[in-house]
């Protein structure tokens, strides 16, 4: 009888583990990164949802969310920022918790990347006789693609997590320096990548005469309805991705 008690008792751990193990892996560790978009800075310099706290939101409604981790987004990094970030594995304190980027990337299922725009805006911005997709500017748009790469390598180099890779935008005319023709220029560069489980999240069109995605001409970051367009669009992109 004792023995018929523990073997009862065993078996019972052992569904009950295998069945933990299941549910469990069967939740997302949702790791973003990336600029202003990622931490969702608003027109008006306010911190208020981001595309990836939508996308976090979609995840827990649909009991698909292990955790999310947003910590190692930073306002006004550029492609140069983020590949510091990895290869000095920054750390951050988190509840009384020091948590790395490494072990993030290490740890994530997901990984939603906003990075280049900074560095595509500023390099117009302030170089104002490069406006046009001239070779000056293609060089420009070379050297942001060849960090993009380095960034998609060195995560490669830790964890083969799904990339979502969000596209550009024009912010407003061509005044501010970006053009159609320098966005289509740096999608292009995309297409050459030979990396599986990368998907990039093409938002220029979706963007286009919505004032009320960019409502201060003065800023290029986007309004909260902007914000959840970009959640959308990964969402689309994951929902095929994952069809059973």
């Amino acid at each position: 009888m004792k023995y018929q008690k523990l073997f009862v008792f065993f078996f019972a751990f052992i569904f009950t583990f295998i069945l933990y193990s299941t549910f469990k892996n069967n939740k997302i560790y949702y790791l973003s990164l990336g600029d202003n978009f990622a931490v969702g800075l608003t027109p008006f310099d306010e911190i208020n949802k981001s595309y990836s706290d939508y996308f976090c939101d979609y995840l827990e409604n649909k009991n698909l969310l292990d955790k999310y981790n947003n910590y190692f987004s930073e306002i006004n990094y550029k492609t140069t920022d983020l590949i510091n970030d990895i290869k000095l594995n920054k750390e951050k304190e988190i509840n009384d918790k020091k948590i790395s980027i490494n072990e993030s990337i290490a740890k994530s299922d997901i990984i939603t990347i906003s990075i280049g725009f900074n560095d595509l805006f500023y390099s117009a911005k302030y170089n104002k006789e490069e406006y046009k997709i001239n070779n000056k500017m293609k060089e420009n748009i070379d050297k942001i693609f060849k960090n993009i790469e380095e960034i998609i390598s060195l995560i490669r180099k830790i964890n083969d997590s799904d990339i979502y890779f969000i596209g550009y935008f024009n912010p407003h005319n061509e005044k501010d320096g970006i053009t159609d023709s320098m966005i289509d220029y740096l999608e292009n560069k995309f297409k050459t990548i030979d990396n599986k489980n990368i998907y990039y999240i093409d938002i220029k069109e979706g963007f286009k005469n919505k004032s009320y995605y960019l409502p201060n001409i003065k800023n290029p970051n986007p309004s909260l309805e902007g914000y959840n367009f970009i959640a959308n669009s990964i969402i689309k992109e994951f929902e095929q991705n994952n069809k059973k």
